[in-house]
């Protein structure tokens, strides 16, 4: 049986970010006997580059994949995940989970007969070779037309996922009603396997990069415990071993400063122009040090020391 583990890496994509994820994306594809191979030249330049996952639906054909596996360059594979091929049928493409579609996507005739309201979280996929249709280009809308009907949600729009960056998405949305595809998530699945709860990925999209790498440094720390088995599996060298322990150490700090800045907002139970409750006043107090702070001073305070962690 073929199995390929799609990746893709255009213009250099995030070096940092990379040297995180690809060493545990190529310790899943060999966990589960595929080949790993990225996608780094364009074949549809005029088109916003995450459309360039449908490379996939030609190269399933000339490889011969019994089952393509697409995973973003930029998502995290705990090395205890599971090889889905073992579970998900032949006749079924899978993703990790999926959001309601008419919440994103303008409906057509084919999103509206096929009523499942299946819209795609195109990060991660496992698409057998009787679902390849899941990985075709469009070929009956244009860019213009396709970006028209989608919608972004407020925390895309206030993050950095503008309409275009959701084009895949879109279209493997599109294709499961197009073509009646068979679907399911591995979230349903695992639920059923692991009743118990599990955490095989971390991916957050809508974020910078910055704050991205702080987050899955502290999630790979989580997951793996220790320094001893990040050098088994993620294989940095000695030099970049040093450089992410002090990344660490920072998003750590950065963390409880987050947290911090969420527990004082949640104090500030009364707040219009220059005015907060007494209440919150004492409590920012007791948190600085009991110095004696003016209302604006201690927003002032609570600003710039938030800003000055997140910016390190």
């Amino acid at each position: 049986m073929k199995k390929t583990l799609y990746t893709m890496r255009i213009d250099n994509y995030s070096p940092e970010i990379c040297s995180i994820t690809y060493p545990l994306l190529k310790h899943y594809a060999h966990k589960i006997g595929a080949e790993f191979y990225e996608i780094n030249e364009r074949k549809y330049p005029d088109w916003p580059i995450p459309y360039e996952t449908f490379q996939i639906y030609e190269l399933m054909k000339e490889r011969d994949d019994d089952w393509a596996i697409w995973i973003d360059a930029d998502a995290l594979v705990n090395p205890e995940t599971p090889d889905w091929t073992c579970y998900v049928p032949t006749d079924t493409c899978a993703q990790n989970g999926n959001d309601a579609s008419p919440i994103r996507w303008q409906y057509d005739e084919y999103l509206r007969r096929d009523g499942r309201h299946i819209s795609s979280c195109n990060w991660h996929a496992i698409v057998p070779k009787d679902c390849r249709d899941f990985m075709r280009p469009l070929d009956d809308l244009s860019l213009d037309e396709a970006v028209d009907r989608i919608s972004v949600t407020v925390q895309e729009a206030n993050g950095t996922c503008p309409a275009p960056h959701l084009i895949s998405d879109f279209t493997v949305s599109r294709n499961i009603a197009r073509f009646g595809l068979k679907y399911t998530t591995f979230r349903e699945i695992g639920n059923s396997i692991f009743p118990d709860g599990n955490e095989f990925y971390f991916h957050l999209y809508a974020i910078p990069d910055e704050e991205k790498i702080d987050q899955m440094l502290l999630t790979l720390n989580r997951w793996l415990g220790g320094l001893y088995n990040q050098k088994h599996f993620l294989k940095w060298d000695n030099e970049t071993e040093a450089y992410m322990i002090k990344r660490l150490a920072l998003a750590r700090e950065r963390a409880e400063m987050k947290m911090f800045y969420e527990q004082v907002k949640a104090q500030l139970i009364s707040y219009k122009e220059q005015e907060i409750s007494a209440n919150a006043i004492e409590y920012v107090k007791k948190l600085t040090g009991g110095n004696r702070l003016s209302a604006d001073d201690i927003a002032k305070h609570v600003e710039q020391l938030t800003k000055a962690a997140i910016a390190k």
